[in-house]
Order: C-alpha cells, then sequence, then structure tokens
C-alpha cells in the first residue's frame, strides 16, 4: 500500500496529465481558465518538490484540506462509500473529500492554489 505521499504525488502527476488533456480538448479555451490551470498545474508542482516554508509544522488537517481540494479539482463530488471508521486513513480522505463536496472544478482549483501557497509560500 502506498503511503500518503507517494498517492499524493501521483495523483499530482495524473492531474497535471489530466489538464494537458482537458487544454488540448477544449482547444483554445479562455484565457482566465488556461491561466487558471496553468497556476493549478504549479501548485501541484510544487506539493510534489517543495518542502513547508520554514517554521510551519504542516498538519494532518493541512495536508487533507489540499488532498480533498485537488480530488474535487480532478475528479468531482466524493466517488463510492464512506470507508469504515477503523480505516483510519481512507476514512480521513473521504471525509476531508466529503467536505467539499459540489464545489465546482474551478473553484476547487482556485482554493487548492491558495493553500498551497498558504502552506508553502508564495512562489
Amino acid at each position: 500500500m502506498r503511503n500518503a505521499d507517494e498517492e499524493g504525488r501521483a495523483m499530482a502527476v495524473h492531474a497535471a496529465q489530466q489538464s494537458d488533456s482537458d487544454r488540448n480538448r477544449r482547444g483554445e479555451g479562455d484565457k482566465m481558465s488556461d491561466d487558471l490551470d496553468t497556476k493549478f498545474n504549479q501548485a501541484v508542482e510544487r506539493v510534489k518538490t517543495e518542502k513547508p516554508k520554514e517554521g510551519v509544522e504542516l498538519t494532518n488537517e493541512d495536508k487533507l484540506k489540499v488532498y480533498a481540494l485537488y480530488k474535487q479539482a480532478t475528479v468531482g463530488d466524493v466517488q463510492g462509500s464512506q470507508p469504515w471508521a477503523v480505516n483510519f486513513e481512507a476514512r480521513a480522505k473521504w471525509d476531508a473529500w466529503n467536505a467539499v463536496k459540489g464545489k465546482d472544478s474551478e473553484t476547487a482549483k482556485k482554493e487548492y492554489v491558495e493553500e498551497v501557497n498558504r502552506q508553502l509560500g508564495e512562489p
């Protein structure tokens, strides 16, 4: 089983690939959406490669917030049934993702970028 960091990195790679394919499908698209996709992809890369800003200790809640916004931005509303409480990690992830249920992809991407910047510092 992969740990949370490995899973987060794998999801980030998938998001970058998915965003590239989305841009290709929609053609030129509107500039604002492309800017948001660029910022989102940059934030995904930062999560994979950077450490938190000096003096900041990320809590599990911080990590779960980024996870939930990422999933909402790339997949949409939470899928599957809520895991049993004894499966702590899966349950925490499901609960965090469920907490942002209903947010549209654009809003989730904006909030993801803002949260990554808060946790890692402005790029």
